[in-house]
């Protein structure tokens, strides 16, 4: 009898370890990302991340901004949402910067079809960025790569280019 209870308790020790693994683990790959080294913690020196979307949601939400979601292929993602209205999309793509050139093609062709004007291109702290605006609003928008890897797309809020500077940092 006593065996059992031995076997019993080991395979219970077991099962409870191997959960705790994969809770921690799940818990790990759903909250933390190479990508939130991107974002600022705040954005002119005050507004503070109020809603971060990571992992599948990300991915998900930002497959659904576009027309034809089977065409943007993240590995990763991840949404923030500033206090002061900003939100920034970033995605971990392979061909980052070739996305970058196609969605500033895609945009001025269809500029008739989308909320937003034809994208100009800038240099900003030695980065060529796209800079557009919202038709409906105004509101500025900015997007660009990084090492073929990494694109980011930022609704600039009220911290304005003060804030946009502190993901060109």
């Amino acid at each position: 009898m006593n065996k059992w209870l031995v076997v019993t308790l080991t395979i219970a020790i077991l099962v409870a370890s191997i959960l705790i693994y994969l809770v921690y683990y799940r818990e790990r790959v759903t909250t933390s990302s190479d990508l939130e080294n991107f974002l600022p913690q705040t954005l002119a020196d005050r507004y503070r991340i109020i809603e971060l979307v990571v992992g599948e949601d990300a991915i998900k939400m930002t497959k659904s901004i576009h027309w034809n979601p089977s065409r943007i292929a993240p590995i990763d993602a991840i949404i923030a949402v500033y206090d002061d209205g900003t939100r920034v999309w970033i995605s971990k793509i392979d061909n980052a910067c070739r996305v970058v050139e196609t969605m500033a093609s895609k945009m001025q062709e269809y500029e008739d079809r989308l909320p937003y004007t034809v994208p100009v291109q800038h240099s900003i702290n030695e980065r060529d960025i796209y800079l557009s605006l919202d038709k409906r609003s105004g509101q500025l928008h900015a997007f660009w790569c990084i090492n073929e890897k990494v694109l980011i797309w930022v609704e600039v809020g009220s911290s304005g280019v003060d804030g946009l500077l502190e993901f060109l940092r």
